[in-house]
Formats: structure tokens, C-alpha cells, sequence
């Protein structure tokens, strides 16, 4: 599970859609293997004994869709509040041509 922490961009500030796995192929790859190798251990039989694991129910996978996305989504509005009370003041709004005259 470390290939995740690829998504946490090192400025903390900077949106996900321009992380490590927007940019590199082979992220995105890791993270694909991973889920497979997960999925695996859940549902086929001889290794649902190995590790003492249980198929997910179809109500398991909706809830999972449905709450995963509120720590993402939540992430991305802190970041975009936070970068838009950082900004300079001056990159806030354009001079109108009226301000620049006086």
C-alpha cells in the first residue's frame, strides 16, 4: 500500500489531478497491480483461507463508493480554500483601467 502515498503531493497545496499518478504511467501501473493483488486475496477461494479472508457483499461495495470519495473531496476544497486566502492580494483581482488613469 505504499504506492498511495503517491498521491500526496509534497506541497500539500498543489490539486491531486497534478500528483505523481496524473504525471507517471508507471504510479499508475503500481496502483492497478496492487488493487488486483487485494481483490485476490478477497475473493479467490484459496487465498481467502490462506489470509482468513471473506468476500465483500454487493452493500459492502456500494457503501465503499458511496463514503470514499469525502476525504478526497474534502482535501481538494481545504486545498483550493487555502490556496485562495494565500494568494497575493494584487493577483486577486485585475486593475481596472479606471484605477491605473488616477
Amino acid at each position: 500500500m505504499q504506492s498511495w502515498s503517491y498521491l500526496l503531493p509534497a506541497d500539500w497545496l498543489r490539486p491531486l489531478i497534478t500528483s505523481a499518478i496524473a504525471i507517471n504511467v508507471r504510479v499508475a501501473i503500481n496502483m492497478m497491480v496492487e488493487i488486483a493483488l487485494i481483490v485476490a486475496v478477497v475473493y479467490v477461494p484459496f487465498l481467502q483461507r490462506v489470509f482468513g479472508t471473506a468476500a465483500l457483499e454487493a452493500r459492502d461495495w456500494v457503501l465503499l463508493v458511496a463514503l470514499a470519495p469525502t476525504l478526497l473531496i474534502a482535501d481538494e476544497m481545504r486545498k483550493l480554500v487555502v490556496r485562495a486566502a494565500t494568494r497575493e492580494p494584487s493577483t486577486q483581482r485585475a486593475e481596472s483601467p479606471k484605477e491605473a488613469v488616477t
